[in-house]
């Protein structure tokens, strides 16, 4: 199987790697840290995907796996953003092969590239018993990083849609996780519960009144703000 594409971006992270991080890193990552500024890596997967499509679906499938279980942070960053150019292939995805990307990321910065705005609502609603399950799964997992991943797959739903299915299920994935106060994990919830303001206020209000005493300060105090003014501070 051809991993021309994870060998030739390793090669190119490697030698545009930065000694100095690009601004103050939070990004709390497990994995060697090569500091490659996101539009750059953005720039580069577009440019080799112009010169070297088309991917097969098993290169596709081949190539993330690789990155995956590559040793960087870009690494997981760049499979991101491969899985955001192929929608054909991503759709047909079975999600417990996701499951198994997903438990390879460690930190926010490695999740949010893989669950931030890249699977859509619409992908997500044409299969949503599917998606319902395992984001429930997600949630239940011990380890944080899966618990954050299950939120920030729904920011993008509550925040585009005013389909009430994925606000419901966010509610109640909230509701399992917001006493952990591990910030990968509050800070998603403050994440999901501002994007959702919009288009699901009121859902967003009785959360609030509900459940604010089991929620970190910050938190209600970020929401409050975006209720009250549409930002996340003022």
């Amino acid at each position: 199987m051809n991993s021309a594409f994870a060998a030739d971006f390793l090669a190119f992270v490697r030698g545009h790697a930065s000694s100095t991080p690009q601004g103050q890193s939070h990004s709390e990552t497990d994995h060697l840290e090569y500091h490659i500024p996101v539009p750059t890596m953005r720039a580069y997967v577009a440019d080799w995907l112009a010169a070297h499509e088309p991917l097969s679906q098993a290169e596709w499938l081949h190539t993330l796996d690789t990155l995956y279980n590559g040793e960087s942070l870009e690494e997981r960053s760049a499979a991101g953003m491969l899985l955001k150019h192929h929608k054909t292939y991503r759709q047909q995805l079975p999600l417990d092969h996701l499951e198994g990307w997903l438990a390879q990321l460690h930190g926010w910065k490695e999740v949010d590239a893989t669950c931030q705005t890249v699977f859509t609502p619409a992908e997500m609603y044409k299969r949503w018993s599917e998606w319902e399950a395992f984001l429930r799964r997600l949630a239940a997992n011990p380890n944080l990083n899966m618990q954050r991943a299950s939120l920030v797959l729904l920011v993008d739903v509550v925040r585009s849609s005013d389909d009430a299915r994925g606000m419901a299920l966010g509610v109640e994935l909230m509701e399992a996780l917001q006493d952990e106060r591990d910030k990968r994990v509050s800070k998603a919830v403050s994440w999901l519960l501002r994007e959702a303001v919009k288009r699901h206020r009121a859902v967003v209000e009785q959360y609030l009144t509900t459940h604010h005493a089991h929620l970190p300060a910050p938190t209600v105090k970020e929401v409050q703000t975006k209720l009250a003014t549409g930002k996340k501070r003022v």
